[in-house]
């Protein structure tokens, strides 16, 4: 009898050993599947979700990065995974100069800004948040890199409830001037254009019992938003020293 204890004792420390190692892959132990610009996991995910835990070789060398809401039909629930000590490994970043995030949640310390040094700005868009501790999420390792400029775009009602984010002088708060909308007051997704097309596609959101249909100009959803062809035309106020905000709408079909 207390050899099998022994044996079982022995057993569960190598696991837990294995487990924790500062050797182990811990990327590899969420059985990573492979999509466009990103890595996702299902792992420890109710059905039909999915956690981004990583770049592929694509997405490493883009310049542009848009984290997306779905992946293979898949609703991404996170960025980033952890359950319980164990975490992928952080999701660096070595050469996007403009990242996009929609609304949704994020892992603390989930993401790695690693550039270098001929470097000068790099621009990050969020669609969403909860206060200034959640959004240095988003940004939080750039702080490191306190040789290069982080523009952070928000929603101008983000903007005017948080409008200072960070005291380091490397963090640059921003109000974007195109919000995306996924109905009359939550915000999805930012961007800054000064005059012409969008500069990116929001990726297509989801919302429980029901069906994307597109992106709208007005709150009722009957002008369709054109990509290919609408022009975005700044709109400055002159007495608070920046652009309006620019809203487009989602449209939702019931399922």
């Amino acid at each position: 009898m207390t050899i099998k204890f022994n044996k079982l004792i022995s057993m569960i420390f190598i696991f837990i050993t294995c487990l924790f190692c500062n050797g182990c892959d811990t990327r590899e132990r969420f059985n990573p599947i492979e999509s466009g610009d990103f890595i996702y996991t299902t792992w420890f995910c109710d059905d039909g979700y999915c956690k981004i835990i990583g770049l592929t070789s694509e997405g490493k060398e883009k310049d542009t990065l848009v984290f997306p809401s779905m992946i293979d039909g898949l609703k991404v629930l996170t960025i980033g995974a952890k359950d319980g000590m164990i975490s992928n490994e952080q999701i660096t970043i070595t050469n996007a100069k403009n990242i996009y995030f929609p609304a949704g949640y994020i892992q603390p310390q989930s993401i790695k800004y690693d550039y270098n040094d001929n470097i000068d700005d790099i621009n990050i868009y969020i669609g969403e948040s909860y206060g200034v501790s959640w959004t240095s999420a988003y940004y939080g390792d750039a702080i490191e890199n306190s040789q290069i400029n982080f523009n952070i775009f928000v929603s101008d009602n983000y903007y005017t409830q948080y409008p200072t984010i960070s005291d380091k002088n490397n963090i640059n708060e921003k109000r974007g001037n195109i919000c995306y909308y996924l109905d009359e007051e939550t915000t999805y997704f930012v961007d800054y254009v000064n005059e012409g097309k969008v500069n990116v596609i929001p990726p297509a959101p989801y919302k429980d019992g029901y069906e994307f249909m597109g992106w709208y100009k007005d709150l009722d959803c009957l002008i369709p938003f054109d990509f290919d062809s609408d022009i975005v035309v700044s709109n400055l106020n002159s007495e608070e020293n920046h652009f309006n905000e620019i809203k487009i709408y989602a449209k939702w079909h019931i399922n």
